[in-house]
């Protein structure tokens, strides 16, 4: 299974990954990554973080935020998965 391929994502999910593309814009890229989320920065300067992090934790997502080749990157997933 690839990392965009959805992974019993709920609707509580699919209403998050939704919500975050419109909020990120063209800041960034928001996909589906094993039944969370996995977001990559690719301006930081624009990119809302306060925004992002406050909505991903206000569903008691768990968050990294990790430097890969392509920039940063956010991962979450939802609790108990």
């Amino acid at each position: 299974m690839s990392h965009s391929e959805q992974h019993h994502v709920g609707a509580r999910e699919t209403e998050l990954l939704s919500s975050l593309r419109t909020l990120v814009g063209t800041t960034a890229q928001a996909e589906d990554c094993y039944g969370g989320i996995r977001i990559t920065v690719l301006d930081p300067a624009r990119f809302p973080w306060q925004s992002v992090l406050e909505s991903l934790t206000e569903l008691r997502h768990e968050v990294w935020i990790r430097m890969r080749d392509t920039g940063l990157e956010i991962v979450s997933k939802p609790p108990g998965t």
